[in-house]
C-alpha cells in the first residue's frame, strides 16, 4: 500500500497539482479583473510561461530542465530526486501563491461586489500569508492599510470599521509566527529579525 500511496510517490503529483491550482487561480483572478475569460487564461499562460523562459532557453544544467519536465509529467526522470527546496527559486510553483491568490481574489470580490462580510475572511487570509512567505504578508498588510485609507478618504466609516477588524484578525493569525520569532531571538537561535 505504501509503495503506491506513500509520500515519495505523491511528491511528483503534488507539484503538478500545485502548479495547476496556481494557474487556475491566476487565470480566475485576471479574468475577474479584465472581464473576459479568454484574455484571463491567455494572460495567466503568458505570465506562467514567462517566469520559466530563462530555464527553457538557458538551462544552467540538464537537471533543471528535467526538474521542470518532472513537474508536468511526473516520473519522467526517476533519477531526479526533488525536495521542497528544489522549487523555491521557481515562484511559479510556490504553494504560498495559493494563499496570496485567494487573498487577492477575495479582496477583489469584496471591493467589486461591495460585500463587507468578506472583509474578515480577507483579513484572515492576510494573516496566513506570513506562513507562506513574509513578503506576501507585507503585501497583505500594505493592501489592507491602503484599502482602509481609501475608505477613510471616501468617508465610508462602516467599511473602515470592518477593515480595522480584518487587520486585527490578520495580526491575531500571524501572532504565533511573531511569538516564535521572538522566542528564537531570545534564545539566541535567531540573529536577525
Amino acid at each position: 500500500f505504501w509503495k503506491i500511496f506513500g509520500v515519495a510517490q505523491l511528491l511528483p503529483l503534488s507539484k503538478l497539482i500545485i502548479a495547476a491550482a496556481r494557474f487556475i487561480l491566476l487565470s480566475e483572478l485576471i479574468t475577474k479583473m479584465i472581464g473576459r475569460r479568454s484574455l484571463g487564461t491567455l494572460s495567466a499562460l503568458l505570465l506562467f510561461a514567462s517566469r520559466l523562459t530563462p530555464i527553457w532557453f538557458f538551462p544552467t544544467s540538464g537537471d533543471e530542465l528535467k526538474l521542470l519536465i518532472n513537474t508536468f509529467i511526473p516520473w519522467s526522470f526517476e533519477e531526479i530526486v526533488t525536495t521542497r527546496m528544489d522549487f523555491l527559486p521557481y515562484e511559479s510553483f510556490n504553494p504560498g501563491f495559493l494563499i496570496l491568490g485567494s487573498f487577492m481574489l477575495l479582496a477583489h470580490q469584496a471591493i467589486k461586489q461591495d460585500k463587507m462580510k468578506l472583509a474578515i475572511p480577507v483579513g484572515l487570509l492576510a494573516g496566513l500569508l506570513i506562513y507562506a512567505y513574509p513578503f506576501f504578508w507585507i503585501f497583505g498588510v500594505m493592501f489592507l492599510g491602503g484599502w482602509g485609507l481609501v475608505e477613510l478618504i471616501r468617508r465610508r466609516f462602516i467599511w473602515l470599521g470592518h477593515l480595522v477588524i480584518a487587520t486585527l484578525a490578520n495580526f491575531l493569525v500571524s501572532a504565533p509566527f511573531w511569538w516564535n520569532q521572538l522566542m528564537l531571538k531570545k534564545d539566541g537561535l535567531l540573529t536577525e529579525m
